[in-house]
C-alpha cells in the first residue's frame, strides 16, 4: 500500500471510532460472538493453511493457535462487563458533594502486526482484546505465511458480511468447459498445443534447453534416417502411416487431462507432459543404437545427458513459474481488494449504482502499472502484469472472490464515457482521483496506458 492510502485508511478508521458505533457492550459482545462462530466454522482451512506455511499438526495447529483463541473470546465474553464496569474511587473531601470512578475507555485505533510462528493465535488473540476494549482495528498479518494470512482475510471479510470463496486466481489462458462439446474441445486442445509449445517458451527457455533440444533431436532424427534405410522401414507403408498419427495425435495426447477433466483450469502443466516425450526418446535411442559402436555409445551418452537436462530444466521452471504466478494472484487480489475498497468509499456511492470501468487498454501487450513494479516480467509461460484487463474482468473476479456484485455498465456507454473530457483528466487508480461520481454514474479509472 502506498503511504497516501495507509494515511485514508487510518482515517476513516478514527472517523469511524468516533461516531461511538464501537462504545456499547453489546456491540463488543455481538461482535466477538460472530468472531467466534466464523473462527469455529473455519477451523478446517485454519489447520490447513497452517500445515501449508508452518508444517503444523492438526493437533498442534488447535492446542498452540485455534483453540488459544477460541480460548481468549470465551474469555472475554465472561468478563467483558466487568472489564467495561465504572469502578467507583474515594472522593477528595473538597468534592464531598460529587460521586468519583474511573471508567475504562477504548484507546481508538489499533495496529496489528503479527509474526510467522504463530501467524493465527498472535494476528487473532491481539484483535479480540481490541474488539473487546471497543477500539478499531488495522491487522498486518506476516507476509512469510501467507495460506495463514489469506485465511485471517477470509474470516475478517466473513466479519463484514462478504462472501470470500477460496482464492485460486484467474487463469488467462484458454479453459476448456464442459458445454463446449467434443469438437470443440479437440480444436481448442490443438489451438492450446500451439500456442503453448510456439509462444509459450514450453521446449525452450535458455541457453541450456536451447542445446539439449538441439542434440537430443538431432540424435533421434539420426537413428530414425539410419534405422529407415539399414531396416527398411522407408519401404513399408506402415512407418508412414504411424508417422503421420503420431503426429497427430501429439496435442490430444498432450492434452487428454482437458478431455478426462473438462473443467480443468492449467497454467503449465503440459511442459510436465513433455517430460514424458523425452523418455520416450531417450527409450528410443537406446533401443535403436548398438553397445559395440563407439558412435552409438557417444549417441545414447548425449541422448542421456540432454534429457536430463531438460528434465531438470522443465522441473526447476515450472515450479519458478508457478511461485510467479502464485504472485500474480496476490497481486491481482490485492489490487482488487484496494480498488473494491475505493468504490466503496467514493462518495456518492450506493449500492447498485451504474460504474463505468475501463481496464487496461489494449489485448498484445499490458503495460507494468505503477501499483508494484515489474515483478513477473519475462516469466516463463506467461506474460503480463496482472491477470484480468477488462471491465468484465474486474466485474467477475469482484463477484466470485470478493463476493461484491457490482452494477457494471455495457462496453457501448463505456466507451462513450471513455472519450469524455471528464474521464480523461481523471488519475489512474490509485490515484487520489481515481474515482468519481458523474451524472448518477461512478466513474472507475484502472487504465495504465497514457492518451494524447
Amino acid at each position: 500500500m502506498t503511504e497516501q492510502e495507509i494515511k485514508d485508511l487510518v482515517t476513516r478508521q478514527r472517523k469511524y471510532f468516533q461516531t461511538g458505533a464501537t462504545l456499547p457492550v453489546s456491540v463488543r459482545v455481538d461482535a466477538l460472538k460472530r468472531l467466534y462462530g466464523v473462527i469455529s466454522g473455519c477451523e478446517k482451512e485454519i489447520h490447513t493453511a497452517l500445515k501449508r506455511d508452518l508444517g503444523k499438526s492438526g493437533f498442534e495447529s488447535y492446542m498452540c493457535e485455534t483453540g488459544l483463541v477460541l480460548e481468549e473470546i470465551s474469555y472475554m465474553l465472561k468478563h467483558i462487563h466487568r472489564f467495561a464496569r465504572e469502578k467507583n474511587v474515594r472522593t477528595p473531601l473538597a468534592q464531598f458533594h460529587s460521586r468519583s470512578f474511573k471508567k475504562p475507555s477504548p484507546y481508538g485505533v489499533t495496529l496489528i502486526m503479527s509474526p510467522w510462528n504463530y501467524p493465527f493465535m498472535l494476528t487473532l488473540s491481539p484483535l479480540v482484546d481490541a474488539l473487546a476494549a471497543g477500539n478499531t482495528a488495522v491487522v498486518k498479518p506476516s507476509a512469510y505465511s501467507p495460506h495463514t494470512s489469506d485465511v485471517i482475510l477470509q474470516i475478517l471479510l466473513k466479519l463484514q458480511g462478504k462472501v470470500l470463496d477460496t482464492y485460486q486466481g484467474i487463469n488467462s489462458m484458454e479453459q476448456m468447459g464442459s458445454g463446449m462439446g467434443i469438437l470443440a474441445t479437440i480444436k481448442g486442445m490443438y489451438v492450446d498445443f500451439l500456442a503453448f509449445t510456439v509462444h509459450g517458451n514450453v521446449l525452450v527457455n535458455n541457453i541450456f534447453s536451447l542445446a539439449a533440444c538441439i542434440i537430443l533431436v538431432a540424435t533421434v532424427v539420426f537413428l530414425v534416417i539410419r534405422s529407415m534405410i539399414w531396416r527398411k522401414w522407408w519401404k513399408n507403408p506402415a512407418f508412414f502411416v504411424i508417422m503421420i498419427l503420431l503426429g497427430i495425435s501429439m496435442p490430444l495426447l498432450t492434452n487428454v487431462i482437458l478431455l478426462i477433466s473438462p473443467n480443468l483450469t492449467y497454467h503449465l502443466l503440459m511442459r510436465y507432459q513433455w517430460v514424458l516425450y523425452l523418455i520416450l526418446m531417450t527409450a528410443f535411442a537406446d533401443r535403436y543404437t548398438a553397445e559395440e559402436s563407439r558412435t552409438d555409445v557417444v549417441l545414447q551418452w548425449a541422448a542421456l545427458c540432454a534429457a536430463v537436462v531438460l528434465v531438470f530444466d522443465y522441473g526447476i521452471s515450472d515450479n519458478i513459474g508457478y511461485s510467479n504466478l502464485e504472485k500474480k494472484y496476490e497481486k491481482t487480489y490485492a489490487y482488487c481488494v484496494r480498488l473494491l475498497d475505493r468504490i466503496e468509499q467514493t462518495p456518492g456511492y450506493y449500492q447498485g449504482i451504474p460504474i463505468a470501468l475501463v481496464g487496461v487498454i489494449g489485448y498484445d501487450e499490458f503495460p507494468t502499472t505503477d501499483i508494484t513494479g515489474k515483478v513477473t516480467d519475462g516469466m516463463i509461460g506467461l506474460s503480463g502484469d496482472y491477470l484480468i484487463y477488462k471491465g468484465a474482468d474486474y466485474q467477475a473476479f469482484m463477484q466470485n472472490y470478493l463476493g461484491a456484485t457490482l452494477n457494471f455498465l455495457d462496453p457501448d456507454t463505456v466507451g462513450e464515457i471513455y472519450m469524455t473530457q471528464e474521464y480523461i483528466d481523471m488519475d489512474t487508480f490509485p490515484g487520489p482521483n481515481a474515482t468519481k461520481v458523474v451524472d448518477g454514474i461512478l466513474y472507475v479509472k484502472t487504465e495504465n496506458c497514457g492518451r494524447d
